[in-house]
Formats: C-alpha cells, sequence, structure tokens
C-alpha cells in the first residue's frame, strides 16, 4: 500500500514538473517568436519577407548563386517590373520550393527565375540539415511542414517544442532586432560580392559518381508545377562556374530531362566563355562577383526576354 502511495507521489511531482517545462517552454518559444519576427536585418528578415511579404513581379529563388548572381534592378529595367531575389546562402532545392509555396499561396508573380547548382540534388546524409532556417515557420504555415518533416524521422516530435525552431537563432535574433536595416548589405535580396579570385581556372576532367535524391528530383518537378497551375512563366537558371568542368554533371541532366519534359526554358550557363575563368569577374570558384552578376544578370534578362516574353 505504501510503495503504491510512493509511485502515485513520484508520478503527480513528475507531471507537475512535465507541465512547468512546458509552460516555460511554451511561454520562451512565444517570446523568441515575437522577435524573431521583428528582426530588422540579416539571412532570417530576407525569408520573413520572401515568406510572408514579398508581392514582387519577378522573383528568384535558389542558394548562395542566386543570392549573389541575380541583380533585381537589372531585371526591373529589362521588363519594366519590380523584382526580388529570395535566395539564401546555404539553402537549396526545398528552401525554394517551400519560399515558392508560401509566396503562391498569397501572390501571383509574372515570372519566378529557379537558379539550380550542379550536384544539388545529390543524396547524401544530412543533405536536409539546412531546413533549419525555415523552421520558425512550421507552426502558422501547413503548406511546407511535408517538406520540413524531412530534417529527421522524429522532426513532428521535436517541433511539439516552442522553443527547438529557434535553437541556434537566440544571438543572431537578438543582434538583429537591434540593428538598423540600411546596414545590411542585400539589395532587395540581392547580396554583392566584391572580391576577384586569386587562383586560374582548373579543369576538372572527374568527379566520383553520386547517387541522385529521388524526393529531390520529385519536389523538383512539384516545384516547377506549382508556377504553371498558376499560369506563371518560370524559367531554370545555372550560372556560371569560375573552373571548367569536362564531365556531365547528374543533376544538370536531370534538370533539363525535367524542364523538356515540363516544356520549361533551361538556360545553362555554367560554362559560359563570357564568364567562367575570367579571375576579375569572380569572388571565389562558384560565385560570381557584383560587377560581373551585373553582367550576368543583364546576359540572363535579355535572353529570357526573348524567350518568354
Amino acid at each position: 500500500m505504501k510503495f503504491n502511495s510512493s509511485i502515485m507521489v513520484l508520478l503527480k511531482k513528475l507531471f507537475i514538473l512535465f507541465f512547468l517545462l512546458l509552460v516555460i517552454d511554451f511561454a520562451a518559444g512565444a517570446v523568441l517568436k515575437y522577435f524573431f519576427y521583428r528582426q530588422k536585418s540579416g539571412l532570417d528578415y530576407q525569408t520573413i519577407y520572401s515568406m510572408k511579404k514579398s508581392r514582387e513581379d519577378i522573383l528568384f529563388f535558389g542558394s548562395s548563386r542566386a543570392s549573389h548572381h541575380y541583380v533585381p534592378s537589372v531585371f526591373s529595367d529589362e521588363f519594366n517590373m519590380s523584382a526580388y531575389n529570395t535566395g539564401r546562402d546555404g539553402n537549396f532545392i526545398l528552401y525554394g520550393y517551400s519560399v515558392a509555396k508560401s509566396v503562391l499561396a498569397r501572390h501571383t508573380p509574372k515570372l519566378a527565375v529557379i537558379d539550380i547548382s550542379r550536384k544539388e540534388f545529390q543524396r547524401k546524409e544530412g543533405g536536409y540539415d539546412y531546413l533549419s532556417s525555415l523552421l520558425p515557420f512550421y507552426e502558422d504555415n501547413n503548406g511546407i511542414r511535408d517538406i520540413l518533416n524531412q530534417r529527421s524521422r522524429f522532426e513532428r516530435v521535436k517541433l511539439f517544442s516552442r522553443i527547438y525552431p529557434y535553437n541556434s537563432l537566440f544571438p543572431v535574433i537578438a543582434l538583429n532586432v537591434v540593428r538598423d536595416k540600411s546596414k545590411s548589405a542585400n539589395i532587395n535580396g540581392f547580396i554583392p560580392l566584391f572580391r576577384s579570385i586569386d587562383r586560374p581556372m582548373k579543369t576538372i576532367e572527374t568527379e566520383p559518381a553520386y547517387e541522385l535524391d529521388t524526393f529531390l528530383v520529385d519536389a523538383f518537378r512539384q516545384y516547377l508545377r506549382a508556377f504553371k497551375e498558376k499560369g506563371i512563366p518560370v524559367a531554370v537558371v545555372c550560372s556560371p562556374y569560375y573552373d571548367k568542368y569536362v564531365m556531365k554533371d547528374a543533376t544538370i541532366d536531370s534538370v533539363n530531362e525535367i524542364c523538356s519534359q515540363e516544356a520549361i526554358p533551361f538556360l545553362d550557363y555554367s560554362q559560359d566563355p563570357r564568364f567562367s575563368g575570367h579571375q576579375s569577374k569572380f569572388d571565389d570558384f562558384h560565385h560570381l562577383n557584383e560587377e560581373a552578376a551585373r553582367e550576368f544578370s543583364k546576359v540572363c534578362s535579355d535572353s529570357l526576354k526573348k524567350i518568354l516574353f
């Protein structure tokens, strides 16, 4: 009898402890969420704008090669439309698709440009970790939950915690809440780079073969169809690389095939001699510097105007 009573007391204490931890978690999560959406600068500020507020006519999607390569003002001048670059460093196909889903739920742009990188469809361990940048949007955005749940087998369970989406963001949120937006380097989402690469071009003749991630391949197809279903012109672009790649890339081959099947234009500038191999035009081996980005944006916008309009 005494034994059962002790167990009941222990269970009661554990329940109270669990309840208190839950209250603390939810309260702290609510505070973090409040300040997260009040950031004035930084990458999260750009993601918030892209997901929740962007209403420009032309939108660019992709990773760092998007954020550093597409100058919205150049496209605005060419098309006489507003433009914004939603690209984010270190974030790839599933990030862009998630942003696109969020945009299309509230806005219909007039043109979408998706930048694709070599090896973007590669299956690899931890390949979805970058989706942590979108975890703060999980609670309020049903449309992207199926994508974010791909991060891990237990992602749904982890996201029961309201603190979890902000785990590594405490100092970033604090800094960007007080830092003035005007000090941010981005220009309508475009982040300019200013160096010139300090090594000669390499000729890369062989690379290890890799397996395509079928989830990413399917997501890319759905990504394109999301725009097509809304009647929005969409183009896929592989922007320039510095080095010369002799061999084909499985991702680029897959993109080419899918775009052909979906009747979507695919512009491959990855080895364009106007850019590749020119030290003065690259900040590093796969990012154009600011001056070259403007040149590339003009080349790309001219081509898209002829093809799509």
